[in-house]
């Protein structure tokens, strides 16, 4: 069953990521995007509730948020995960940005 509140767009952009707890950075790309999170993959287990720092490439703009793992799963036939991102402390302007960026991505 769907828990998600908001719609979620299926798209891969690059996705920077800080993991807080060991100040670990790496690069990766999205899955997914939605109002309330971000679906990535990675080459890494990382934890649950593990809070982050990402920079998301919305096209006209890069947003930074803070973010914490709500799960982390091995891909099929993969060493890599896919990590499911939810987004903290999230100001009115990034939300009026990603809002505006899922509303006029034009559909495959």
């Amino acid at each position: 069953m769907e828990r998600r509140k908001s719609s979620r767009l299926d798209i891969s952009f690059p996705v920077a990521c800080n993991m807080l707890s060991k100040n670990h950075y790496f690069y990766t790309v999205s899955k997914n995007l939605c109002l309330g999170g971000l679906g990535i993959i990675c080459n890494e287990f990382i934890s649950v509730n593990s809070p982050l720092k990402i920079s998301v490439n919305l096209i006209d703009r890069v947003i930074t948020l803070k973010a914490q793992v709500i799960w982390c799963n091995r891909r099929r036939i993969s060493d890599r995960y896919s990590v499911g991102l939810e987004f903290l402390e999230v100001n009115q302007a990034n939300k009026h940005h990603i809002d505006h960026f899922l509303h006029n991505m034009p559909l495959a």
